[in-house]
């Protein structure tokens, strides 16, 4: 995702990848940033303001990968909503968090 200032606005490019999976995932990373660009531009020209851009696309990467796992059907992309949910598990038990489940 590349963000222009002085027109406010993103553009996004996405690979020509044969593993489609991929795309798509990369798709909905990157336009969590565009939206997050749109909400708040600040927070792609200036530093002080870039510390949560990588959590708001995640966010955005996660729902189109549910989206996509639910809607197409598509194997590969459960098991990479799988995968993300083992991540995230992991992290909770490396941490120790003793929050609620």
């Amino acid at each position: 995702m590349v963000f222009v200032p002085k027109l406010n606005k993103p553009y996004i490019t996405v690979g020509h990848a044969v593993n489609k999976p991929s795309i798509l995932q990369a798709f909905a990373h990157e336009e969590g940033h565009s939206i997050g660009s749109i909400l708040n531009p600040e927070r792609y020209t200036d530093d002080k303001h870039s510390l949560f851009q990588e959590i708001e696309s995640t966010f955005f990467e996660l729902l189109g990968i549910d989206f996509f796992s639910q809607e197409l059907n598509h194997e590969e992309m459960k098991k990479r909503l799988y995968e993300w949910n083992e991540l995230y598990y992991s992290i909770k038990k490396l941490c120790n968090y003793e929050g609620t489940e």
